[in-house]
């Protein structure tokens, strides 16, 4: 079994496979995901001139962070971990996919997708990214 999951998507993913290491997952790339539920709120609330300056405050009285992938990525188990993300995603800034990285440490390798969006990976970039994704999963699995 390979796990692959998208923005929102490779968050729920990181923490159910966290939460059930022994799911038998052989590998696993998240893409887009952003690193935290308040830092993702941070990052919108931003946008907003007059609730800027309360971003701080008001992520924490507007969401939890219980089910962030910053807190669950550190306790994957020991399988291959791809971590993509474009540079100019607009919707999940690049820094969660740093941030993401470092949490996750040696084991995971971070596919920087440079100038892409928001999953864009997979439809923009796909000629050089699908193949890398087969490929890194086909490591893990050789025997498919």
């Amino acid at each position: 079994l390979f796990l692959f999951g998208q923005s929102l998507g490779g968050v729920n993913a990181i923490v159910a496979l966290a939460r059930h290491p022994e799911s038998g997952i052989r590998a696993a790339a998240f893409e887009s995901s952003f690193a935290s539920y308040r830092s993702i709120v941070r990052d919108k609330i931003k946008l907003i001139p007059v609730l800027s300056w309360f971003r701080w405050p008001l992520s924490y009285v507007v969401v939890g962070n219980r089910y962030s992938a910053d807190t669950h990525i550190s306790r994957l188990p020991p399988v291959p971990v791809a971590i993509i993300h474009g540079t100019r995603d607009t919707v999940v800034p690049y820094e969660h996919a740093l941030r993401l990285k470092k949490k996750a440490g040696e084991r995971a390798e971070l596919w920087t997708v440079e100038g892409g969006n928001h999953v864009e990976a997979f439809t923009k970039y796909r000629a050089e990214y699908a193949p890398r994704l087969v490929n890194f999963f086909l490591q893990e699995g050789p025997d498919l």
